[in-house]
């Protein structure tokens, strides 16, 4: 694994907050012992794929690098993240967390996916300030978290939909406890920016101004029900040229049951701009069952054009069925396997750089090694 040349940065940065923080803490007389202040803790995911076809690349959101029959590839799926915690007393927390993985070039590259201060007014009440995940989905937090999830990977069809991951701003999130029932508010503001390369050297960005957001969930004995809805001004950048602003918008909704060794989840998604090009819906159904420690589960996601008000823009979806398993070997460490059948856009994703005769069916078998630490 390739460790990109930004994963210097990265650790500076964390080492900077965490020094700040702690130059903080020392002037504090209610501060937690030194030992206490500092935690620690990671996730990481090794993998091989591989597809039954030539004559395309398959490949996940932004990446431009993927599998074929004639290599396993062990990039798509594969990814290590460190996350680190200064929490000098009860109302005033730094997290940082750097994420190594591949993005659209060929190599693995590290990033800053976390680095904020967290303030506690209120028992039930936080604010925070930095660079953070963007809400947007039901498994925002945890979607790059393999160990966490019961699939092998979030479905493109759904989680490679919304151009912004993370964003730079401020959020606030109110959680309470009503009898049976957890319930969480948030709302944020601020800035997105998603950068992709058309060729080398040659990056497309795009830059979400004003991005205001609201999400709410509600959890009860096994259940969770979330909703969510992000909305900015998006400009967009490539070759020199600046294109005039978009309005986007993007909402989800979405339900976990996990009850009485029966999983099911489901997930809706639309995106919406004033362009009707780049108007997209998406969903999926997810359904598995624990056998003491394994898992088998099938996976039906699909993500499809709209269409123009006008009926100009040609209707076109990809659609992808799985049958996977997951094994519990050891605490904290996970195996999965997985089959899928993808069916693509019409000259397009999830198939990259497809050659003449390609059908847009391809067959990809996966294996995955997920832990947590």
């Amino acid at each position: 694994m390739q460790i990109g040349k930004r994963a210097s940065f990265g650790v500076f940065v964390s080492i900077s907050l965490g020094l700040c923080l702690a130059q903080a803490a020392n002037a504090d007389n209610d501060l937690n012992a030194l030992s206490d202040m500092f935690s620690y803790n990671g996730f990481g995911t090794v993998g091989i794929a591989r597809s039954d076809t030539d004559q395309a690349v398959w490949v996940q959101n932004i990446q431009t690098y993927g599998a074929t029959n004639k290599n396993f590839d062990y990039r798509t799926d594969s990814r290590l993240a460190v996350q680190g915690t200064v929490t000098p007393t009860q109302w005033l927390s730094g997290t940082v967390q750097a994420l190594t993985e591949e993005r659209y070039g060929p190599a693995m590259s590290t990033q800053l996916e976390w680095a904020f201060v967290m303030v506690k007014p209120l028992p039930d009440l936080s604010v925070r300030a930095g660079r953070m995940e963007l809400p947007t989905f039901l498994i925002s937090d945890t979607r790059n978290v393999g160990y966490a999830n019961l699939w092998l990977r979030a479905p493109d069809e759904v989680y490679g939909q919304p151009i912004f991951d993370v964003y730079t701003g401020w959020a606030a999130t109110y959680q309470r406890e009503v009898g049976p029932y957890s319930m969480s508010f948030n709302v944020l503001s601020g800035t997105s920016i998603s950068d992709t390369e058309l060729a080398p050297g040659v990056q497309r960005r795009i830059i979400g101004h004003k991005m205001l957001g609201y999400n709410a969930t509600l959890e009860r004995n096994g259940i969770t029900i979330r909703v969510s809805r992000v909305t900015t001004d998006r400009t967009h950048e490539e070759y020199g040229i600046t294109y005039p602003a978009l309005s986007w918008s993007f909402d989800s909704a979405g339900v976990i049951y996990d009850r009485h060794d029966l999983v099911l989840q489901g997930e809706f998604i639309e995106r919406r701009t004033s362009n009707p090009a780049i108007n997209v819906n998406g969903y999926y159904l997810l359904g598995g069952y624990h056998l003491g420690k394994w898992t088998p589960y099938t996976l039906y996601s699909v993500g499809e054009t709209i269409g123009g008000a006008d009926g100009t823009i040609p209707f076109a979806s990809m659609h992808v069925v799985s049958v996977g398993v997951r094994f519990d070997a050891f605490k904290n460490v996970d195996l999965k396997a997985q089959i899928e059948h993808a069916t693509a856009y019409q000259g397009g994703t999830p198939f990259e750089n497809q050659t003449t005769g390609f059908n847009n069916h391809g067959n990809i078998a996966s294996f995955v090694v997920d832990l947590v630490f």
